[in-house]
């Protein structure tokens, strides 16, 4: 979404590695190459812990420093602080 879209370009723009976490091809390829992300997980078909261990992996496989969520699901803020170091 627009919240996403934002802090994805914010994060980039100040020197930080990105890890989007969305779902779908178009999304990925928008957010890798527009949005300067350089890590992307697709959520769809996969479990919180799958998620979580996509994230650890793309974040140096051992997770991410921050975690913005912007999910409308109580679920996302778990997983959120799952991926950090």
């Amino acid at each position: 979404g627009g919240l996403g879209h934002v802090g994805c370009q914010y994060a980039a723009a100040m020197g930080l590695k990105v890890c989007a976490v969305d779902f779908g091809d178009d999304k990925r390829e928008y957010a890798l190459n527009t949005l300067g992300c350089q890590a992307f997980v697709d959520v769809k078909g996969k479990s919180a812990e799958q998620i979580v261990a996509a994230v650890k992996e793309a974040c140096d496989g051992v997770g991410a420093h921050g975690s913005v969520i912007l999910a409308p699901r109580p679920e996302s803020y778990q997983q959120g602080v799952d991926m950090l170091r």
